[in-house]
Protein backbone atom coordinates (compact mmCIF):
# COMPACT_ATOMS: atom_id res chain seq x y z
CA UNK A 1 0.00 0.00 0.00
CA UNK A 2 3.12 1.97 0.83
CA UNK A 3 4.24 1.19 -2.35
CA UNK A 4 1.14 2.68 -4.45
CA UNK A 5 1.06 5.88 -2.52
CA UNK A 6 4.82 6.65 -3.05
CA UNK A 7 4.02 5.75 -6.91
CA UNK A 8 0.86 7.71 -7.57
CA UNK A 9 3.14 11.03 -5.30
CA UNK A 10 5.87 10.17 -7.75
CA UNK A 11 3.58 10.67 -10.26
CA UNK A 12 1.51 13.51 -9.70
CA UNK A 13 4.91 16.02 -8.95
CA UNK A 14 6.21 14.76 -12.24
CA UNK A 15 3.14 15.22 -14.22
CA UNK A 16 3.13 18.59 -12.23
CA UNK A 17 6.25 19.68 -13.22
CA UNK A 18 5.62 19.51 -17.25
CA UNK A 19 2.76 21.59 -16.81
CA UNK A 20 4.02 24.06 -14.43
CA UNK A 21 3.86 27.56 -16.12
CA UNK A 22 7.40 29.71 -16.74
CA UNK A 23 7.78 33.34 -15.89
CA UNK A 24 9.06 36.09 -18.11
CA UNK A 25 12.31 36.38 -16.08
CA UNK A 26 12.75 32.57 -16.82
CA UNK A 27 12.50 32.54 -19.73
CA UNK A 28 14.67 35.93 -20.31
CA UNK A 29 17.51 34.01 -18.54
CA UNK A 30 17.29 30.89 -20.76
CA UNK A 31 17.08 32.86 -23.79
CA UNK A 32 19.42 32.10 -26.60
CA UNK A 33 22.19 34.38 -27.71
CA UNK A 34 20.75 34.48 -31.15
CA UNK A 35 17.69 36.09 -30.62
CA UNK A 36 18.67 39.12 -28.61
CA UNK A 37 22.75 39.16 -29.78
CA UNK A 38 23.46 42.66 -28.27
CA UNK A 39 23.34 40.94 -24.75
CA UNK A 40 25.30 38.24 -23.33
CA UNK A 41 23.73 35.96 -20.69
CA UNK A 42 25.45 37.49 -18.07
CA UNK A 43 24.24 40.76 -19.43
CA UNK A 44 20.70 39.45 -18.48
CA UNK A 45 21.33 38.20 -15.78
CA UNK A 46 22.61 41.74 -14.32
CA UNK A 47 19.68 43.39 -15.58
CA UNK A 48 17.29 41.01 -13.77
CA UNK A 49 19.40 41.21 -10.59
CA UNK A 50 19.60 45.43 -11.00
CA UNK A 51 16.21 45.39 -11.52
CA UNK A 52 14.88 43.27 -8.31
CA UNK A 53 17.19 45.16 -6.09
CA UNK A 54 15.61 48.55 -7.55
CA UNK A 55 18.73 49.84 -9.12
CA UNK A 56 18.82 51.01 -12.81
CA UNK A 57 19.48 47.96 -14.55
CA UNK A 58 21.72 49.06 -16.88
CA UNK A 59 24.82 47.55 -18.87
CA UNK A 60 27.09 47.68 -21.05
CA UNK A 61 26.57 45.45 -24.15
CA UNK A 62 28.95 43.53 -26.59
CA UNK A 63 29.30 46.83 -28.83
CA UNK A 64 30.32 48.77 -25.87
CA UNK A 65 27.06 50.80 -25.81
CA UNK A 66 24.96 50.97 -22.89
CA UNK A 67 21.41 48.81 -22.93
CA UNK A 68 18.55 49.27 -20.58
CA UNK A 69 16.00 47.29 -18.69
CA UNK A 70 12.83 49.53 -18.72
CA UNK A 71 10.67 47.41 -17.06
CA UNK A 72 10.21 44.16 -15.36
CA UNK A 73 7.02 42.17 -14.11
CA UNK A 74 5.80 38.23 -14.18
CA UNK A 75 4.75 38.54 -17.40
CA UNK A 76 6.30 41.48 -19.30
CA UNK A 77 9.45 43.35 -19.93
CA UNK A 78 11.08 46.26 -21.96
CA UNK A 79 14.51 46.49 -22.65
CA UNK A 80 15.77 49.34 -24.59
CA UNK A 81 18.69 48.35 -26.46
CA UNK A 82 20.04 51.35 -28.26
CA UNK A 83 18.62 54.70 -29.47
CA UNK A 84 17.21 53.08 -32.63
CA UNK A 85 15.90 49.53 -30.92
CA UNK A 86 13.50 48.75 -28.02
CA UNK A 87 12.39 44.91 -27.21
CA UNK A 88 9.22 44.29 -25.68
CA UNK A 89 8.93 40.64 -24.55
CA UNK A 90 5.12 39.15 -23.28
CA UNK A 91 4.56 35.61 -22.14
CA UNK A 92 0.61 35.07 -23.62
CA UNK A 93 -1.74 32.10 -22.76
CA UNK A 94 -3.01 30.34 -25.82
CA UNK A 95 -5.64 28.14 -26.25
CA UNK A 96 -3.33 25.81 -28.30
CA UNK A 97 -0.60 23.40 -26.58
CA UNK A 98 2.81 24.12 -27.94
CA UNK A 99 5.57 22.39 -26.86
CA UNK A 100 3.54 20.57 -24.01
CA UNK A 101 2.76 24.35 -22.97
CA UNK A 102 0.09 26.62 -23.29
CA UNK A 103 2.04 29.66 -23.41
CA UNK A 104 4.29 31.64 -26.21
CA UNK A 105 6.53 34.27 -25.84
CA UNK A 106 6.00 37.25 -27.80
CA UNK A 107 9.25 39.36 -28.84
CA UNK A 108 8.15 42.72 -30.29
CA UNK A 109 11.31 44.55 -31.81
CA UNK A 110 10.27 48.54 -31.89
CA UNK A 111 12.49 50.51 -34.14
CA UNK A 112 12.97 54.64 -33.75
CA UNK A 113 14.30 57.27 -35.69
CA UNK A 114 14.78 60.55 -33.78
CA UNK A 115 12.26 59.23 -31.08
CA UNK A 116 9.51 58.08 -33.22
CA UNK A 117 8.54 54.80 -34.07
CA UNK A 118 8.59 53.97 -37.17
CA UNK A 119 8.49 49.96 -37.38
CA UNK A 120 7.21 46.98 -35.18
CA UNK A 121 8.07 43.64 -35.77
CA UNK A 122 6.29 41.02 -33.58
CA UNK A 123 8.16 37.08 -33.70
CA UNK A 124 6.65 34.34 -31.71
CA UNK A 125 8.42 31.30 -29.56
CA UNK A 126 7.48 28.57 -27.49
CA UNK A 127 8.62 28.59 -24.16
CA UNK A 128 11.86 25.94 -25.32
CA UNK A 129 12.51 28.69 -27.80
CA UNK A 130 11.46 27.61 -31.03
CA UNK A 131 10.26 29.87 -33.54
CA UNK A 132 6.58 29.81 -34.45
CA UNK A 133 6.41 32.31 -36.60
CA UNK A 134 3.24 34.74 -36.89
CA UNK A 135 0.08 33.65 -35.02
CA UNK A 136 -3.12 34.45 -36.27
CA UNK A 137 -4.38 35.91 -33.89
CA UNK A 138 -1.61 38.78 -33.56
CA UNK A 139 -1.10 39.04 -36.93
CA UNK A 140 -2.10 42.54 -37.19
CA UNK A 141 0.50 44.08 -34.81
CA UNK A 142 3.09 44.28 -37.58
CA UNK A 143 3.46 47.91 -38.55
CA UNK A 144 5.73 49.24 -40.96
CA UNK A 145 6.91 52.18 -42.59
CA UNK A 146 10.66 52.30 -43.19
CA UNK A 147 12.07 48.91 -43.84
CA UNK A 148 10.63 47.14 -47.49
CA UNK A 149 10.18 43.71 -47.46
CA UNK A 150 12.06 41.54 -50.56
CA UNK A 151 8.43 41.26 -52.41
CA UNK A 152 8.05 45.30 -52.46
CA UNK A 153 11.15 45.66 -53.28
CA UNK A 154 11.34 43.37 -56.61
CA UNK A 155 8.15 44.42 -57.82
CA UNK A 156 8.54 45.64 -61.75
CA UNK A 157 6.19 47.35 -63.27
CA UNK A 158 5.33 46.55 -66.55
CA UNK A 159 7.19 47.80 -69.66
CA UNK A 160 4.82 50.31 -71.49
Amino acid sequence: MKRCYSVILLLSLSVSSLTAQKTIIDLFKSMPDSIMPYLTHNNRLDMVDFMEAKMKAEVTNILDCKSEMLLLDSTHLTVRMSESLVLDMTLLTTDEVYDSCKQVVRVMKNYFIQKKEVERIPTFYTVKWRPLGILPLYASQTESSLLKRDEDVFIKKPIE
